[in-house]
């Protein structure tokens, strides 16, 4: 038997992904879910996509992500490209396998993983560049989804 056969979920784990996979968003729901640390049910953000049976759940990292590329509206979502990748994280002081999101390069070829986490320091002084040049978040949007979700490379094209 196969692991998924005895402990099914009705969310996508990593251990079922075995390469990048790119996905349309069809929707994103609050759904009750079990918290073994809080030991009770918490309302957590789940993803679903077009063509796929179960949802990715979505923890900050992840939600950062989304928000960094198509807004903190998450009712605008559907309809947009993601890739799905595995990446080693800590979590919980161990190291595991976990989902993280990224952009597809505009060329159709996934984008680097980066763990799920862009340095905070290169994020933040994108976003000024984008506000001291005048340009909408739109604007800001973009230039992150033409360079494959890499604020450090939107923000060298927008140095140059």
């Amino acid at each position: 038997m196969k692991t998924e056969e005895v402990f099914p979920s009705r969310f996508l784990k990593a251990e079922q992904l075995d390469h990048d996979v790119t996905v349309t968003i069809k929707n994103v729901v609050m759904e009750d879910v079990y918290d073994a640390q809080a030991k009770e049910e918490v309302r957590k953000p789940v993803c679903y996509f077009d063509k796929a049976t179960k949802g990715v759940l979505l923890n900050k990292t992840n939600w950062a992500t989304l928000v960094e590329a198509f807004g903190d509206e998450s009712d605008l979502w559907p309809g947009k490209t993601i890739v799905l990748t595995v990446v080693e994280a800590r979590a919980f002081g161990d190291v595991v396998k976990a989902i993280r999101l990224k952009l597809p390069k505009t060329n159709g070829s996934p984008a680097p993983a980066t763990n799920g986490e862009a340095k905070s320091e290169t994020v933040t002084e994108f976003w000024q560049a984008v506000k001291d040049q005048g340009l909408s978040r739109e604007d800001g949007q973009r230039a992150v989804q033409e360079c494959g979700g890499d604020f450090e490379e939107a923000l060298r094209r927008m140095q140059s």
